[in-house]
């Protein structure tokens, strides 16, 4: 363990030697110039600036989606006036540093034993038909799912208006905010664990979102295959229809920023007739940072009927209701010119709200993260505490390292 901490030291210091990098990302058109104020009596009005350029109406696919992709793609491999296409590529290892006997991923822990697991990598490809569509195709070098293959996203967008973006596809489904985020930007090594068993995975269909009242207000509308994955299409038939709402009256709330400030409402609802199971699921979330502190709390429900008696694959035996939510908290400052965030979590989850069994639990988490090259290195440290409330509890709480890079 002093070996792995002195390393962590090591990249630390490293990193602050290094020269920054420029900002990452696909460039997106500047904000609408101010209007110009009034002009009083015998007052020349002052010219419009002539380099002002109008407001983009691209909300998918760039920084102001309510759907954070897991990464963007900044390697420009060409460029001309009709299509502009970039390369990307995201990767993370987990060092677990210290892992409880009774650890377990399956049961929803970010490790086994202690040791090394690469968490995630994917590579893809963002491409720019013009000012309003656009492609996006990514795989994930780490398929588990032979339903799904190596595909991570694909889909096709385009901008019909700064309220009417809509894309055909892959994409998340519009519920939590904690999993619309990209893991490439959390505040922990992984989601709260109720966002990760509440949501649905991702699905194919048609997504439309917008924007009003210069970003206020923001929605996120879905239809999709009711069946998961995606080589064999609606295969059992069904359907997921999802909405989300997200209201920023005092500007965008943007955890581990130090200079961030502002105030987020979310609220998200999703309707489920997935084979042999009804879902329905709501989520509420409030966001508030200022100088570099910042909290949310978001707290999450779904009730699960039954359609088919015996249950399928995936179905449920009798009506199912599951809560969770969570408060995380974090403080970004910067020492030696480096960016920090100090983070804690506290989470409730109850896997069955009539049953008290070991799927009753409660975590209490707490890190450091720093940037060990602007946007394109991460280095994460947490410690996570997990206590079964009914039932044996287990010795399953982990010290994890996490690193990242993507470019």
């Amino acid at each position: 363990m002093r070996t792995l901490l002195a390393a962590f030291a090591f990249a630390v210091s490293l990193a602050a030697a290094a020269q920054e990098a420029p900002d990452a990302g696909v460039p997106e058109a500047s904000a609408a110039a101010a209007p110009a104020p009034a002009a009083d009596a015998g007052t020349a009005v002052a010219e419009a600036d002539p380099t002002a350029q109008p407001r983009s109406p691209v909300i998918t696919l760039s920084d102001r989606s309510v759907v954070k992709e897991e990464f963007r793609p900044t390697v420009k491999l060409l460029s001309s006036d009709l299509v502009e296409l970039r390369v990307g590529g995201f990767m993370q290892v987990h060092t677990a540093m210290y892992a409880g006997p009774d650890a377990l991923i399956a049961n929803g822990d970010a490790a086994n034993q202690a040791g090394f697991r690469l968490r995630r990598a994917r590579i893809g490809l963002l491409g720019k038909l013009g000012e309003r569509m656009g492609v996006w195709l990514a795989v994930n070098l780490l398929p588990d799912d032979p339903d799904v293959g190596v595909v991570s996203d694909a889909k096709l967008t385009y901008a019909f208006a700064e309220w009417l973006n809509v894309a055909v596809g892959t994409s998340k489904v519009p519920f939590s905010r904690a999993s619309l985020a990209s893991s490439r930007q959390l505040l922990g090594i992984e989601r709260p664990l109720s966002a990760q068993q509440l949501t649905a995975s991702k699905r194919i269909g048609v997504t439309a979102e917008g924007q009003f009242f210069g970003g206020k207000l923001a929605y996120l509308a879905s239809v999709m295959n009711g069946t998961e994955g995606f080589i064999a299409g609606n295969q059992f038939g069904g359907v997921l229809l999802g909405g989300r709402l997200e209201f920023t009256p005092l500007g965008n709330p943007k955890p581990g920023t130090i200079d961030t400030k502002g105030l987020s409402v979310g609220v998200s609802a999703v309707h489920d007739r997935a084979p042999g199971v009804q879902r329905t699921a709501f989520s509420g979330d409030v966001v508030v940072a200022y100088a570099g502190a910042s909290l949310t709390v978001e707290v999450l429900y779904d009730k699960s009927l039954p359609t088919v008696v015996p249950p399928v694959e995936g179905g449920t035996l009798a009506l199912t209701e599951r809560l969770g939510g969570y408060v995380e908290a974090g403080y970004a400052f910067s020492l030696f010119t480096m960016p920090f965030q100090l983070t804690a979590r506290g989470e409730y989850y109850d896997d069955n709200l009539r049953l008290s069994d070991a799927g009753d639990v409660m975590f209490v988490s707490g890190g450091i993260n720093t940037d060990l090259y602007k946007d394109y290195a991460r280095a994460q440290l947490q410690f996570i505490h997990r206590t079964e409330r009914s039932g044996v509890d287990r010795a399953n709480d982990l010290l994890v390292l996490s690193v990242q890079g993507s470019f």
